[in-house]
């Protein structure tokens, strides 16, 4: 079928380039990064709507900001106490911040027989500051959490209003900032609201520039193999306008950027410089037969359209597989990604074809085309040695394939949130000191629901969580911990005069009742909710990983199933940590569901396409064994899978099946025209050949780029792809050959 001829079209479709170009500029700078958290989660998911519940009731660790400020003459000291006060005290004027709380503010209201007075926890007097140092360093509720285990640090905790949007998160960072760099003092801060906003300037600093070396390097790497700018200046030129017009795109339709839209510049690269240069190399090979520019770009596009169309069809029904996923971000990932793709495939078939014919290769090109002899040398000797060697490749691969298969158990399933950033950036050092010196970041938190009638602040209630509280205690991955129990007592504590005994549970419900009418705390949402039919239990907990996090969570049910009565209260254990250790679980799952789903509909098409089941097998198997062999190199190299790394199965799988459609279509076209195996294999080899090492290449820079991304996750996302084209490219090389002639003589 003769296909559409764009280069008697020219002007007018070069208009119509001209006119997306300019909208598409317009739209990418309406292009914004947000961190969507319910995007993350399934829709109707009970355990991210009690998050929510949960959320709403109680002021939660999510919502609080921690700022720790470095004394250079010691935390104890009046001066600098005064100045970190005076640093909250500006702290505490800015728009969406509902309440402070630190050592130097923090107040206690005690209950005499004079009346209510309220004193400090930390006096400013030098003789009594020293006994209160000794004091607070060796109370568990003040270090670790005012202050740093090592005595370097005082912390500022700052109460963030609920659902603000991205934009006053940030800004209200930037103000935060701005106030800690006027005092001169170090600092670090931390919380999942900091974390989200540098998420945010992390991934707009990085998309832009991962755009431009990826464009960069493809252009470098282009003219290194051609060893000419005109031709390299055109696969980039081509490229660029796709990704250009898909920003563009994404930006039109409103879609915000997050973490996955780094892979999005290296997928447009990969689906453009392939399509371009099977293109290429049919042109020239038509400008060497003599056929005038216009005639041979006609003739390279109608030779190669239902092949690019084909490979491009392929890989976006593969990402269109992430559809059946869950979790909104994995779906809209999946859609955008096969967007993109037949994007990249309309720009390829329409204007490349008009630059070829614009900017043909002159004749001293033509003449050194004519006589280059490095690359047919080079695909001929690595077909003599596939064809010397077939038995003991297909040997070899059988041994890889044994030892992938034993390397996989070893693959690491135990996320944790630290491994979202590099080592060289600020917000990951914040992390690693709050971890070691505050506590831990990642927060255990739980909602507590009386049984039968009861209410949270009955007596006989508090004394279940009490247990409980000195019971989860003990654990060496907590400190810190809270519950409405710990609120009740220090209430008590305050109307008994402030003895050192009295800080405990009142002996009956009238001493409840009193207790709890003569609050002054102003604490209680932290503890309990407004009608008071629900508590909320919290520590801070070491990022000790999710496995762990679940073994922990099984250890405080079973503890609540057999050392207190049924009848007193459920535990319901949640909190954004519990949520995203059940998100990469998840998804970890859902992603095996999407490549088996892309199998088997890239396998329907391989049907149709070959209308013989051997040949499906045959177009399949080079591509799962890089994929075995990859979960090998994860389980031998420590790399973690994880929602960024389980896509790499999927995304790999249709980059690779795209080289092999393409080598197997000539295969067939050489076969049918010489019924010779060995002649089709070399004939293929030499046409296809170069285009799938030189596309292999070229994806390596693309993703080479993405190495050194500042997310753990996305780097390690690229080393993976880089390995799978390594494997994929050597599978199409050495191995579908094997495999091409075992079948021939079946």
């Amino acid at each position: 079928m003769k296909i559409f001829d764009p280069i008697k079209h020219r002007k007018n479709i070069l208009t119509i380039y001209l006119l997306i170009l300019g909208l598409s500029i317009y739209f990418c700078s309406t292009l914004q990064v947000h961190y969507l958290f319910e995007n993350f989660f399934p829709k109707g998911d009970p355990v991210y709507t009690n998050y929510i519940q949960f959320r709403k009731s109680f002021d939660i660790d999510d919502r609080v900001i921690s700022a720790a400020v470095q004394a250079e003459k010691g935390i104890f000291n009046a001066d600098f106490i005064d100045q970190s006060l005076a640093i909250e005290d500006e702290i505490k004027e800015i728009k969406g911040i509902e309440k402070t709380s630190s050592l130097g503010s923090l107040r206690i209201p005690v209950k005499t027989p004079l009346g209510w007075i309220s004193n400090p926890v930390i006096s400013r007097n030098p003789e009594k500051i020293a006994a209160d140092s000794m004091r607070l360093l060796s109370n568990d509720a003040v270090a670790g959490q005012f202050i740093s285990t090592d005595g370097s640090h005082y912390a500022i905790h700052v109460y963030i209003q609920d659902s603000l949007s991205d934009k006053e998160n940030r800004q209200l960072i930037e103000e935060i900032e701005a106030i800690l760099d006027k005092s001169g003092l170090k600092y670090k801060m931390a919380g999942f609201i900091n974390t989200q906003v540098n998420y945010i300037r992390l991934l707009e600093a990085e998309v832009p520039i991962t755009s431009l070396l990826a464009t960069l390097g493809l252009g470098l790497v282009l003219f290194l193999l051609y060893r000419s700018p005109k031709n390299a200046l055109l696969i980039t030129g081509v490229v660029f306008v796709g990704l250009l017009i898909f920003f563009g795109y994404l930006g039109m339709i409103g879609r915000a950027l997050n973490v996955t839209s780094t892979l999005f510049t290296t997928i447009m690269v990969f689906v453009g410089v392939s399509d371009v240069i099977h293109l290429q190399a049919y042109f020239q090979k038509y400008l060497l037969k003599g056929l005038p520019p216009a005639q041979a770009a006609y003739e390279a596009l109608n030779e190669t359209w239902q092949n690019l169309f084909l490979t491009s069809a392929t890989t976006a029904i593969g990402f269109l597989t992430f559809m059946s996923s869950s979790i909104p971000h994995i779906q809209t990932f999946g859609l955008d990604a096969a967007a993109g793709v037949l994007i990249a495939f309309l720009v390829v078939i329409t204007l490349a074809p008009i630059l070829m014919f614009t900017f043909p290769p002159k004749g001293i090109v033509l003449e050194r085309l004519q006589k280059e002899k490095k690359w047919d040398k080079f695909l001929f000797n690595l077909y003599k040695v596939g064809k010397a060697n077939h038995r003991l490749i297909i040997v070899i691969t059988a041994i890889i394939v044994g030892i992938s298969l034993l390397s996989i158990k070893e693959i690491e399933v135990n996320q944790k949130l630290s491994e979202n950033f590099s080592d060289d950036v600020k917000v990951k050092n914040d992390f690693d000191y709050f971890e070691e010196n505050f506590g831990g970041v990642r927060a255990f938190e739980a909602t507590i629901v009386p049984k039968k009638g009861k209410k949270i602040l009955d007596l006989e209630v508090l004394r279940g969580i009490e247990k409980f509280e000195q019971w989860l205690g003990k654990k060496e991955s907590l400190s810190s911990v809270i519950s409405p129990a710990f609120w009740v007592k220090s209430l008590h504590f305050s109307v008994s005069g402030g003895r050192e005994d009295s800080f405990q549970l009142p002996e009956d419900q009238d001493g409840l009742e009193y207790a709890l009418f003569n609050d002054r705390s102003q604490n209680k949402l932290s503890f309990v909710n407004e009608d008071e039919n629900i508590g909320r239990f919290a520590a801070r907990m070491k990022d000790i990983g999710r496995i762990q996090a679940e073994n922990l969570n099984q250890e405080v049910r079973d503890w609540l199933r057999d050392s207190l009565p049924n009848d007193v209260f459920d535990l319901n254990i949640t909190g954004s940590a519990v949520l995203i250790d059940k998100n990469n679980s998840n998804i970890t799952g859902e992603m095996f569901y999407s490549l088996g789903l892309a199998f088997i509909i890239i396998s329907i098409l391989m049907a149709l396409l070959f209308r013989s089941l051997r040949m499906v097998i045959i177009s399949i198997l080079p591509n799962l064994i890089p994929l075995i062999a990859v979960g090998g190199f994860m389980g031998l190299a420590g790399i973690p899978i994880n929602a960024a790394t389980s896509l790499i199965f999927t995304i790999g799988f249709v980059i690779a099946i795209d080289d092999t459609i393409h080598f197997l279509t000539r295969y067939r076209k050489e076969y049918q025209n010489s019924m010779n195996v060995e002649m089709s294999l070399k004939n293929t080899m030499m046409y296809t050949g170069r285009a799938v090492v030189q596309t292999s290449l070229i994806l390596f820079v693309g993703y080479g780029v993405m190495m050194f991304s500042d997310f753990i996750e996305i780097a390690y996302h690229a080393i993976l792809v880089a390995v799978t084209l390594a494997l994929a490219l050597l599978a199409d090389i050495f191995l579908l050959p094997a495999i091409l002639r075992v079948a021939a003589k079946k």
